[in-house]
């Protein structure tokens, strides 16, 4: 059972109340009872539950959840527990169910007479997106058995054997209570990266898990013998299974036969007498078990998620292709695979990738030689794979994968070759370079000259290869009104009924009167230049000067 609000039903002691005081707009307030989040509030409460319950076998807190267990079958030995505790709690005066459960949520997992087990949300099937895409590698596989004529069965008993595989993945199984009348077993293996182990007991001829581990190797432990590796697997095994292995000598059981003779063995190192002493306090008893069926220990040693990543670019395989269809053979290409996710999501808002599509689509299922020659001459550059369309010119040694129009996108695959600690910030060249092998989009180095010009750390960090800026210098104050003018537009402005979206604005320099003259965004140089006649010359003549920002409309002719 869990207390209700258990820290507000602990009082503070009177000396020590001021130190909870807070300001607040309208008083300065203290708290009398124990508030969440003080530093010391979580050992109070477990303090407190555990001197209340101490006298109590059947019953043990953790802070302010309650678990109460009795070993017999008969319900009123767990009521009179439950009775006992109950009367504590009320002689404390701590309000507050669950009762007779034959098991409770405990810490993240259930905890009941069979064992422990995982909290059944964890392991919850869900729908996989593209599935196809996901089993394209075993597809191919496939086809390459096929190629030596194998045929592959499919009847009853596999169906029965995959069935059996999704139960296993979608319900864990249940983890034992370690009784310590037993001997404990442990097996372990090592892989070229990571160690794991499994603790459990042999309970009427089933063996029952009690625990599991694995680790990541580190960069030195990844160089070690592979006898090494194997007894880093059972060091790091008994260390994490210490609580049950110390005071009762387990059996270790490894695929790596030379460990039997662990003992008898000379030392190579000071490294191994370090670790020969920690394996003799366990006073272990080693056994030979074939690989074949240490199936459990080597599947924790291979987790993927413990692979490390040695590659900035990840390989991705690419199946290869009929030429005759496609006009091209795709044979490996490398390319970021956590950025292929982003690129099909983007490919739907992209008009000129949807009609590529569209066209590779009628160019496979057209029967009409006009129809597909018409589309191969077009599109011969092009092809898609599992959703992601491709582009090798003749030039190209291997397909580069298109990016939409997408700038977010772009800018992410540019950082990435820039930015980042592999990139240095090289020149555009070379980022074109580097980016043109893997990826394909229209005006590509217009794109990476523009993320360089605005890259920041560029620009304070590196020589300017442009030429140096002029001396700035004030425009002297003119002798007479409307001698020197400044000119500009406004645009984007609330469309009129006229259809006017802009003003060209002129300023007399001098005494800072000004025209707004109304206009559109599309007009011409020859357009101002009328403006300019009728607006400025007929009201103040010709001026012997003009200040612009050099707009193609302020360099014409006229001007």
């Amino acid at each position: 059972m869990d207390l209700m609000s258990a820290y507000y039903q602990v009082r503070m002691r009177a000396e020590d109340i001021k130190f909870t005081a807070f300001q607040a707009p309208n008083a300065l307030w203290e708290y009398l009872l124990l508030p969440m989040g003080v530093c010391n509030a979580p050992a109070t409460m477990h303090q407190l539950t555990s001197k209340l319950f101490r006298v109590l076998e059947n019953t043990k807190s953790f802070y302010d959840d309650i678990y109460i267990f009795t070993k017999s079958r008969n319900i009123g030995d767990h009521l009179e527990a439950l009775r006992k505790t109950l009367d504590i709690l009320r002689d404390n005066k701590l309000s507050k169910c669950v009762f007779c459960a034959e098991e409770i949520p405990c810490l993240g997992d259930f905890v009941g007479r069979d064992g422990v087990r995982m909290d059944p949300t964890r392991a919850a099937d869900q729908r996989l997106t593209e599935y196809a895409s996901l089993t394209a590698t075993m597809f191919a596989l496939l086809k390459k058995k096929d190629k030596r004529n194998a045929k592959i069965n499919f009847d009853d008993e596999q169906l029965k054997s995959f069935k059996e595989l999704k139960r296993r993945l979608c319900n864990p199984p249940v983890l034992h209570l370690p009784d310590f009348s037993k001997p404990m077993h442990l097996r372990t293996d090592a892989s070229k990266f990571a160690v794991g182990g499994e603790l459990f007991q042999v309970v009427n001829g089933v063996e029952r898990p009690i625990a599991y581990t694995c680790r990541k190797m580190k960069s030195a432990e990844i160089n070690y013998p592979t006898q090494q590796q194997e007894l880093l697997a059972i060091i790091h095994a008994l260390a994490a299974f210490r609580i049950y292995c110390l005071n009762k000598p387990p059996i270790v059981e490894t695929d790596h036969e030379s460990l039997e003779g662990l003992f008898t063995q000379k030392m190579a190192n000071r490294r191994l007498a370090r670790w020969y002493d920690i394996v003799a306090e366990y006073q272990p008893t080693f056994s030979y078990l074939p690989g074949a069926k240490n199936g459990i220990a080597d599947a924790l040693s291979r987790r993927p998620d413990l692979q490390p990543e040695t590659k900035f670019f990840h390989d991705l395989s690419v199946s290869s292709f009929n030429g005759t269809s496609f006009g091209l053979a795709i044979s490996e290409v490398t390319t970021d695979t956590k950025l292929i996710p982003n690129i099909k999501k983007a490919y739907v808002k992209d008009r000129d990738v949807q009609a590529i599509f569209a066209a590779i689509k009628r160019r496979t299922a057209s029967l009409n030689p006009k129809v597909k020659s018409q589309h191969l001459k077009k599109y011969r550059c092009y092809s898609a794979v599992n959703g992601l369309l491709w582009y090798q010119s003749p030039s190209d040694d291997v397909p580069r994968a298109v990016v939409p129009d997408d700038v977010k996108l772009r800018h992410e695959i540019i950082s990435k070759c820039h930015d980042s600690n592999y990139g240095g910030h090289p020149g555009a060249e070379r980022t074109y370079l580097t980016l043109a092998r893997r990826w394909y989009w229209s005006k590509l180095l217009k794109s990476i000259q523009k993320f360089i010009a605005d890259c920041e750390s560029c620009r304070r960090n590196k020589h300017r290869l442009t030429k140096p800026p002029g001396l700035l210098e004030p425009l002297q104050i003119p002798d007479e009104r409307w001698r020197s003018i400044s000119m500009d537009f406004t645009t984007d402005l609330p469309h009129t009924k006229r259809d006017v979206d802009s003003t060209w604005v002129v300023v007399g320099r001098l005494t800072k009167r000004w025209h707004s003259v109304p206009t559109t965004k599309k007009v011409t140089a020859e357009g101002v230049a009328r403006l300019f006649i009728d607006h400025i010359w007929m009201l103040h003549g010709m001026p012997t000067n003009i200040v612009s920002d050099r707009d193609r409309k302020f360099v014409f002719k006229f001007w």
